[in-house]
């Protein structure tokens, strides 16, 4: 996974990405939580987490699945906005 994660960075500093550390995190789909070893980016070690949020969707790494709970209640949150609005 290091090496991926030093390709990316290259590749970063060839076309002048830069990556924001406080954003960037890792995580793993295997099921299984990894701590044996630190991925790092330009010299920072990466946070590890138990969820991700990718294209405002949320990934978890137990099932590899979206979680939707979080979509559903922000949906029924806006429609209730809207029809409090309409009274």
């Amino acid at each position: 996974m290091q090496q991926m994660v030093n390709v990316c960075a290259r590749y970063g500093l060839l076309r002048d990405i830069s990556f924001n550390l406080a954003k960037s995190h890792c995580i793993t789909f295997s099921g299984c939580y990894l701590t044996s070893f630190p991925v790092v980016l330009n010299n920072v070690q990466l946070k590890r987490v138990h969820k991700l949020k990718y294209l405002g969707c949320y990934f978890t790494e137990r099932s590899c699945r979206i979680d939707r709970c979080y979509g559903i209640s922000k949906f029924y949150g806006s429609f209730n906005n809207i029809l409090a609005g309409t009274g």
